[in-house]
């Protein structure tokens, strides 16, 4: 068995209006991890984070304002043993978007892609919704539940728009 040394990275998430670090939710993933799992933490109170222990490879960072702002900050290079830091995220006002599960019985899972990266996932209780502030454009929800089903959908969204999707419908 051979152990690989994890790496780091850090950085500030920075509200442009305010002219200052931000407080944030901020969500990583590994590209080609499996199952596009996601992992999340917060800033700071002055917007700085640090993510660690970190498999080597690319990662994908998303950070969530609870102002209605979010950034996106692609393919940063994680090595092994090393600290990749210096990273800004600048927030932009971004659009909600809301899951809701139709269906009468179980859970929906879901991940929403912007770009291709995965910048938020959670879990539905039937007859319930989540929602999560993306960034405006062009975002794809793929969403599975009950035993074997699952859709995707895709659609555009305008900065300050709220728009729902819905899954299980009869």
């Amino acid at each position: 068995m051979q152990l690989t040394a994890a790496g780091t990275i850090s950085g500030v998430v920075r509200d442009l209006a305010a002219g200052q670090g931000a407080g944030a939710r901020v969500t990583y993933v590994r590209r080609g991890a499996q199952n596009d799992v996601v992992a999340m933490t917060g800033t700071r109170k002055d917007g700085t984070f640090r993510l660690a222990p970190l498999k080597p490879g690319a990662y994908d960072i998303t950070a969530h304002a609870p102002g209605g702002q979010c950034a996106v900050l692609h393919g940063v290079l994680v090595q092994a043993g090393q600290e990749s830091g210096g990273h800004v995220l600048n927030l932009v006002p971004g659009a909600r978007l809301r899951v809701r599960y139709a269906g009468s019985e179980g859970y929906l899972s879901y991940s929403i892609l912007c770009d291709g990266v995965v910048i938020a996932s959670d879990i539905v209780q039937a007859g319930h919704h989540s929602g999560v502030i993306a960034p405006a454009g062009h975002v794809v929800v793929k969403a599975t539940w009950s035993p074997k089903a699952s859709d995707t959908r895709e659609l555009d969204i305008g900065v300050g728009e709220t728009k729902e999707v819905v899954f299980g419908e009869l």
